[in-house]
């Protein structure tokens, strides 16, 4: 069974289940035949394979341009693990759309955590209402007003903040949760932060808020089986694949794409079309290299000698971590089949 037709599947339980969705169409069925998509879903095959179940699901759904959730409020949350590349869709997009249109605002879903504090004590978010509430302090806290009709989160990351603790791999959004909000109180959507593994691991690892390369792949392994298990109950149509390497590559291919998940079109928001376009050709021309990676000696030095060099030390750590992510990756296909670094 393919992941359209379980995404199907669960929107009709829902309907019978009374729940609020969307009424029009979930997919828009042109999307194939999109020149505008073309590069996009082109870069997608080559991740995932023409005949793969993720690749078929978006490139049969696309991102319609209208539903009955238009009158409602869009919250856009960025979903990546740590050092996925959030800082690089900020600068070349958040950035962008928000400075350019005050309809477009920045939010804050910090909050929207799976339980609350009260004291010393943790308790549960179950309800939409109350998580609702956690982002709307955010909201508040960051200038938000009834004009906002597009908000966006990029700011955080799987695991959530920068703490320097053994529970950190529990801190992290509620995706279960901010779905419940979907066509109740906003029009929800997620971009999908992807990057390689690999070097996704060792970017986070060189970071140094955790010290050891178990507690790293095991904080990571954790994020990656939630963030596949919670998605996989969100149909196509709320989510955007960002590939780290398919970016940096040809940011260009993304800007029609982008523009239709995010609900931008010249006649709406024509300021932010125009700077997101821009902001996509000035990345384009201003690639940057990428920083060495440099992972401290004693968190490695177990994988090499004190007679080895740094450039070897880090390729056998990365060796280790391609090996480690290859044998789980059929428990996040969404995440296995990233591209290699450019």
């Amino acid at each position: 069974m393919t992941m359209l037709s379980i995404s199907c599947i669960f929107f009709l339980l829902f309907l019978v289940a009374g729940g609020s969705v969307l009424r029009s169409p979930e997919c828009d069925k042109t999307a194939a035949d999109n020149e505008g998509y073309a590069s996009y879903f082109k870069g997608l095959q080559s991740v995932y394979g023409l005949d793969d179940t993720i690749y078929k699901c978006y490139k049969d759904c696309g991102w319609p341009s209208s539903t009955s959730a238009s009158n409602l409020p869009t919250l856009v949350v960025a979903v990546g693990l740590e050092a996925a590349g959030q800082k690089m869709w900020t600068t070349a997009v958040f950035d962008a759309v928000v400075e350019s249109d005050p309809t477009i605002c920045a939010s804050d879903v910090e909050s929207a955590k799976p339980y609350s504090i009260n004291g010393d004590k943790s308790f549960p978010l179950l309800t939409s209402e109350e998580l609702a509430r956690s982002i709307d302090t955010g909201f508040v806290a960051k200038g938000g007003t009834d004009k906002c009709k597009i908000l966006m989160d990029f700011s955080h990351s799987f695991p959530n903040g920068k703490k320097k603790m053994p529970g950190r791999v529990m801190r992290h959004g509620d995706l279960v949760n901010l779905q419940q909000l979907h066509g109740v109180r906003y029009n929800v959507k997620y971009l999908v932060i992807l990057r390689n593994l690999a070097d996704n691991a060792v970017a986070s690892l060189s970071r140094q808020n955790v010290r050891t390369i178990d507690h790293s792949v095991r904080s990571i392994e954790s994020s990656l089986v939630y963030l596949e298990a919670a998605l996989a109950k969100i149909p196509c149509h709320q989510k955007f694949l960002a590939h780290f390497e398919k970016f940096r590559t040809d940011p260009r291919s993304f800007s029609q794409p982008l523009k239709s998940f995010l609900g931008l079109d010249a006649a709406s928001h024509p300021a932010a079309t125009a700077a997101l376009d821009r902001s996509l050709s000035a990345f384009a021309k201003n690639k940057k290299n990428l920083p060495v990676l440099k992972v401290p000696r004693d968190v490695v030095g177990g994988l090499c000698s004190r007679k080895d060099s740094e450039k070897k030390c880090n390729s056998e750590l990365r060796a280790m971590y391609d090996k480690f992510f290859s044998l789980r990756g059929h428990m996040w296909p969404t995440f296995a089949a990233t591209a290699s670094s450019s």
